[in-house]
């Protein structure tokens, strides 16, 4: 389903000699399963995810979604790719504090300008274990409740790839337990594809697992297996609806409304100013 040609990354800092996160990397990923891609820290693993899911560009290569090429540089197709067909997994949560849990989870639907089905989004709560928690704030959650509710926001467009990127870091053993059992699960009828550094978790719950280091794959485990799923890049971008672009703006103006009154007091003291001196002349 996703294939990956000659995949060269370099970082240009301003201060140092350039920097290969990655070099030649040729990598395929089948339709299902649960993939591992393991390496110390520094090792290319986040650059490579982030290539996958179309957050960052390679300096040179070839992308392929099911044969059809994802061109460097083409912001309009990789937004599309990422908006229909990626559901990411971040160490951080990146929830947004403002919505409850439910919120959160029809987000993706709004984007796409799709109508919120209360049952579709409580049967992916479900699936997750928190559908109890459909109206809680995200501030009233542990970390592994906020983790639940990120897959369940990943899932909730039905995407065939799942992006984790150090999905357990912030977690305790038994609760990072818990989420590997629902990626293991989830991968039956996806591609996930796990950033980690725990070899531990690794051979316990992948079907695959690639090593990196320095920038190179220096092992891979797995057999490819056939893949007969075909999908069509979809046209359609993402767009947050009007209410919610007003509503977010609103917010943010009242709670920085102290910010607001003491810049208007001070351009008001400024325009004073100014108009005196004006007036002097």
């Amino acid at each position: 389903m996703i294939e990956l040609r000659n995949v060269n990354k370099t970082y240009q800092a301003q201060s140092s000699h350039p920097l290969k996160a990655l070099s030649n990397v040729n990598l395929k990923f089948a339709s299902k399963g649960l993939v591992f891609i393991h390496g110390k820290s520094g090792s290319g693993k986040t650059s490579l995810l982030s290539i996958i899911g179309g957050l960052d560009n390679a300096n040179s290569a070839k992308i392929f979604f099911d044969d059809i090429e994802l061109k460097r540089f083409d912001d309009d197709r990789c937004a599309r790719y990422r908006h229909h067909y990626i559901g990411f997994i971040f160490q951080a949560y990146h929830l947004i504090d403002k919505l409850n849990v439910f919120d959160n989870v029809a987000l993706p639907l709004r984007l796409q300008g799709k109508k919120v089905q209360e049952d579709e989004v409580l049967n992916v709560l479900r699936q997750v274990e928190i559908e109890d928690l459909a109206k809680r704030k995200i501030s009233e959650l542990s970390g592994g409740q906020k983790q639940r509710v990120a897959i369940a926001r990943a899932l909730i467009k039905n995407p065939p790839i799942l992006l984790a990127d150090e999905p357990t870091g912030n977690l305790d053993s038994e609760t990072s337990v818990a989420i590997f059992d629902l990626l293991k699960k989830f991968s039956e009828e996806r591609c996930v594809i796990v950033v980690s550094h725990d070899t531990e978790y690794a051979h316990s719950y992948a079907d695959r697992i690639i090593e990196l280091k320095d920038g190179e794959v220096i092992s891979d485990s797995g057999e490819l297996i056939e893949d007969h799923a075909h999908y069509q890049l979809k046209n359609k971008k993402a767009k947050l609806p009007f209410d919610m672009m007003l509503s977010f703006g609103l917010g943010n103006l009242f709670h920085n409304k102290l910010r607001i009154f003491v810049s208007a007091v001070i351009v008001s003291f400024l325009v004073a100013i100014l108009s005196s001196i004006y007036t002097a002349l």
